[in-house]
C-alpha cells in the first residue's frame, strides 16, 4: 500500500521499487504510485530551489 495515498499496489509495482542486486542503485523516491512519486520529486525540486535563493 502506498504510504502517501493509501492505494494498494501490484507485485509489478513492488518490483519497480526493489533493488535488483547489491550494486543496483535505489530509487530516490520509492513510491509505487506514479502520481505520488511525481509529487515527491516536484516538492524536492521546489525545496532545493528555495534554498538556493
Amino acid at each position: 500500500m502506498c504510504a502517501d495515498c493509501g492505494t494498494r499496489f501490484t507485485d509489478e509495482q513492488w518490483k519497480t521499487i526493489e533493488p535488483a542486486g547489491w550494486d543496483t542503485p535505489r530509487d530516490t523516491h520509492p513510491h509505487p504510485c506514479d502520481d505520488c512519486k511525481q509529487r515527491a520529486i516536484t516538492a524536492e525540486r521546489q525545496a532545493t530551489a528555495q534554498r538556493s535563493l
